[in-house]
């Protein structure tokens, strides 16, 4: 079978400008007659954020082909000036090299070991506040009447995880609160989220949980997060009523 090549021929300088705008050409054989056409698509240009992990990755390696790389300069520029640098303070010079290097190593591998560290420990990213988190919560979704046990840690690079116990009201409306917990999450650069719920309960007042360990005070020094006679957080007071309009508990909310 020969392949007809008469209307093979594609105009270079209009897909050199095509994929210049972005416009990424195709060029496929049809089954028709053999012959080849061009379909121009536009492509999606938008970059995909890089992970803050596959950063890290990077430079580590950067930094090992970077430390071989300045090691070998060194010891070039130190075996020159050894050889035709007359004195005897040339035995000095690769000693001294040697300790700029270890320097300028330590000084770009300490960052990157810190956030490293970091990582590994589960810490708070450094951009998020507490505090400041939970304030916009407490004041952007409407129906939350108090956040406790809300803790955030960095799992893998920009992989950030929270778990928090949110009081509401009623079962009923928990859960158009938890969307709403999401999207707000969501916003915050948080986007993997464990959410408890816990309802308002007329005879406990006293307690921001509720579910406390009991009996058992040894549980309740084992928590990550203090009492509340331990801390001072955001308060706030709301009334609730029951059908008639009358108040029926008085919660505090923190």
């Amino acid at each position: 079978m020969e392949r007809k090549s008469s209307n093979s021929s594609v105009d270079e300088n209009q897909l050199i400008s095509e994929t210049s705008n972005g416009v990424v050409p195709e060029v496929f054989l049809s089954g028709e007659n053999g012959k080849v056409h061009t379909v121009v698509s536009k492509s999606n240009t938008s970059r995909v954020e890089v992970k803050s992990s596959a950063q890290l990755n990077m430079r580590g390696v950067y930094l090992h082909v970077l430390g071989d790389a300045l090691g070998s300069v060194i010891v070039i520029i130190s075996a020159l000036i050894i050889k035709y640098a007359p004195g005897k303070w040339t035995i000095y010079v690769d000693p001294g090299m040697s300790i700029i290097m270890v320097l300028l190593i330590l000084k770009t591998s300490i960052p990157l070991m810190r956030e490293s560290s970091l990582i590994l420990l589960q810490t708070v990213p450094t951009h998020i506040k507490i505090k400041e988190v939970q304030d916009r919560l407490l004041d952007n979704v409407e129906g939350v009447l108090s956040v406790h046990e809300f803790h955030v840690w960095q799992l893998a690079g920009n992989k950030i995880i929270a778990s928090a116990h949110i009081t509401c009201r009623s079962p009923d409306e928990y859960m158009n609160i938890a969307n709403k917990i999401k999207r707000f999450f969501h916003n915050e650069g948080i986007h993997s989220t464990t959410i408890q719920p816990e309802f308002v309960v007329e005879d406990k007042t006293d307690s921001l949980c509720a579910l406390e360990c009991g009996k058992d005070e040894n549980c309740a020094s084992q928590k990550c997060c203090p009492g509340e006679n331990e801390t001072e957080t955001r308060k706030r007071s709301v009334g609730l009523t029951d059908g008639k309009g009358e108040l029926v508990n008085h919660v505090t909310m923190v």
